[in-house]
């Protein structure tokens, strides 16, 4: 599964956290976990997946601060949907410079 590109599991209903091991996964280009019942913090891990074009996590019940490791998603190119969740503190500064415009 490692060479996994895309997983899209958007209205589901799923609860609970998203596991830490989904940062293994450094092939997904695609993630979509949007308008579930998600709750926690995003993992670190997340970081990992340098190969990450659209990220979409809103509309779930994730909170704590986001994590400063999202900064090294540099292939974003897409979106970065985070919304409708309860997170706190402020938004790190890395994120600022994700820009992969392309024309």
């Amino acid at each position: 599964m490692v060479s996994l590109k895309g997983i899209s599991l958007a209205l589901n209903h799923l609860s609970g956290l998203i596991p830490s091991s989904l940062g293994d996964l450094t092939s997904l280009k695609i993630l979509y976990l949007f308008y579930n019942k998600l709750s926690g913090r995003i993992p670190i891990e997340v970081g990992n997946l340098k190969s990450l074009t659209d990220l979409e996590l809103s509309l779930n019940r994730l909170s704590g601060s986001i994590p400063s490791s999202l900064a090294n998603l540099s292939n974003l190119q897409h979106f970065v949907f985070l919304g409708a969740n309860t997170f706190s503190g402020s938004i790190p500064q890395g994120l600022g410079r994700l820009d992969k415009t392309k024309e």
